[in-house]
């Protein structure tokens, strides 16, 4: 009976402890999987759908338009939002248009434009080690534009999105 316990640890129950070690050591340190909520960032991402994001350690690999998960301290929720603004970009909206740096943006990726003019129609300025996010969709979406102040702290950053991995027929890799 002991040579069948040791047998049954060492060949089932050792292999399954250490797969679910490493298993929680790479849900915490590396990737996870993110729940898209709302409609904001539709067509890109649909409501319901699950996302693999990897972890941030290295911020200056971060690019506009980035899908980004994120914690924001105002509404103290997590986000799933387009990265616009990078640290010291100028950022501008009017009548829906978005200039970053004095030149105007193509957005392929919008779905809903809407055409209001925000910060007064000033340029607001990223600070060092923040961003500026906006929705997709954005007549739907809460976002930098309706925050105070309106930037995300590096802080808050979690991860960057890269697939779509549920529901399983609408798996696909996400693009700038």
């Amino acid at each position: 009976m002991k040579k069948l316990i040791k047998k049954l640890i060492k060949d089932w129950i050792l292999p399954i402890a250490i797969a679910l070690v490493i298993a929680f050591i790479m849900r915490q340190f590396v990737f996870f999987i993110a729940f898209v909520p709302t409609n904001s960032m539709e067509e890109t991402i649909m409501p319901g759908e699950r996302l693999f994001v990897t972890r941030i350690y290295n911020f200056e690999k971060l690019k506009r338009g980035d899908i980004i998960v994120f914690y924001s301290d105002e509404a103290g929720a997590v986000f799933i939002k387009r990265l616009i603004g990078l640290p010291g970009d100028r950022i501008k909206i009017i009548d829906g248009e978005l200039f970053i740096n004095g030149e105007k943006i193509s957005e392929p990726y919008v779905k809903n434009k809407d055409t209001k003019t925000y910060f007064d129609g000033e340029e607001i300025v990223v600070p060092d080690n923040s961003y500026f996010f906006l929705g997709d969709n954005r007549v739907a979406s809460y976002d930098s534009r309706y925050w105070s102040p309106p930037f995300v702290s590096e802080e808050y950053i979690k991860g960057k999105a890269h697939i779509v991995i549920f529901p399983f027929n609408r798996i696909r890799l996400l693009r700038n």
